[in-house]
């Protein structure tokens, strides 16, 4: 459910996108008809927007790209499709081989230049070759954008410490090109375990091609014959018996449409996970907490705490703008964000004896 608040920020967002695009010669076409109007767009029944738009098929001129028909077995020679589709795999194969080849190289280049950082006319000179290497990978095509789409999460810390970087002040000039240089080698050696993840896959596409059976899950990891100490994990679940985390007023402890509360139910299912061993109510309200789990007969903990007021703003604002339920947001903020202040945290983590947590809110 939006407010009209948020509903407001999205038409300013979205508007402000729509003229920077008008301003570039593009056109927005709104097809939500009925809806509120947009400034810098161009509104149009969906099937008018569909016979203006549409690209004539490549196999049939004169039908539209999304007609059925152009799909159908009589459309496509099965035996030449299945052959250039090999083609094409074991070319971006060959490339993500050529990926992981420059990116070790690159890694043992960064190496040698964290060794030679005395002599900077050297560095220079493998920077120089770091570079050519570089400009190579860019241009593999699609080899290169799969193995940077398999590694965001490489990106993510490369991010990290490029930011760690800019905020330490104090590094003389040699400590920085170092932190530079130990950042790229892990950069690069992630990418060439992309690139062989990506190989991988290839392989098995074209195994699966010569009738080999698809593999839709990746094969479990071989089982270490050790014993594997189990942490302590508590579930903390951020609960306001009046207030949601975005702000929206709802009361949780009301029955729901007949059921029971919603808490009761987070509360219930949460002890269907095997791994949970405490769970615990982080709460500004911490006695009305006492007397509902005693009127459900629920067995749970109590921690006295409650969202900052200036936090919650914060996030509600950046939440707003995001396109799915729980991701997206602005300074990438989920909802995990909405429940989780890092000093109330810490502090029932360690109240509870806790080594891991799950976070949750209330009404989940």
């Amino acid at each position: 459910v939006y407010t009209d608040e948020q509903m407001h920020s999205y038409l300013v967002q979205f508007s402000e996108l729509f003229e920077r695009d008008a301003g570039r010669g593009m056109r927005t076409i709104d097809c939500s008809a009925g809806s509120i109007a947009k400034p810098h767009t161009t509104p149009m029944d969906l099937a008018d927007a569909l016979a203006s738009c549409a690209q004539p098929a490549p196999h049939d001129t004169g039908t539209s790209f999304f007609t059925p028909e152009v799909w159908t077995s009589e459309t496509i020679d099965e035996d030449e499709a299945r052959h250039a589709l090999r083609e094409r795999l074991r070319a971006v194969l060959r490339d993500a081989r050529r990926v992981r080849t420059l990116s070790l190289k690159a890694a043992d280049l960064l190496r040698q230049m964290r060794r030679a950082q005395q002599s900077q006319q050297r560095v220079a000179r493998l920077i120089e070759r770091v570079n050519q290497i570089r400009d190579e990978v860019t241009s593999l095509g699609a080899a290169w954008e799969l193995t940077q789409f398999l590694d965001q999460p490489g990106a993510l810390e490369r991010a990290r410490a490029d930011r760690d970087i800019a905020l330490d002040a104090q590094r003389s000039p040699v400590e920085r090109q170092r932190a530079q240089i130990d950042r790229d080698e892990r950069n690069v050696r992630r990418l060439a375990e992309a690139a062989r993840m990506l190989e991988d896959m290839l392989d098995r596409g074209l195994s699966v091609i010569d009738g080999a059976p698809r593999l839709t899950r990746t094969a479990p990891a071989a089982q270490s014959s050790k014993r594997i100490a189990r942490k302590r994990i508590g579930a903390l679940v951020w609960t306001d018996f009046e207030t949601g985390a975005l702000g929206n007023p709802r009361p949780i402890d009301e029955p729901v449409a007949g059921a029971p509360p919603a808490l009761v139910r987070t509360i219930q299912r949460v002890r269907m996970a095997r791994r949970i061993g405490t769970i615990a109510l982080l709460t500004p309200q911490p006695e009305r907490a006492r007397a509902f789990l005693k009127e459900h007969d629920l067995d749970a903990e109590i921690v006295d705490a409650g969202m900052p007021n200036g936090r919650a703003r914060a996030i509600v604002s950046a939440r707003a703008f995001a396109p799915a339920c729980w991701r997206g947001s602005i300074a990438g903020l989920t909802c995990y964000d909405e429940v989780y202040d890092p000093e109330h945290t810490a502090l029932a983590m360690q109240e509870l004896g806790l080594e891991a947590a799950c976070l949750l809110g209330a009404d989940w």
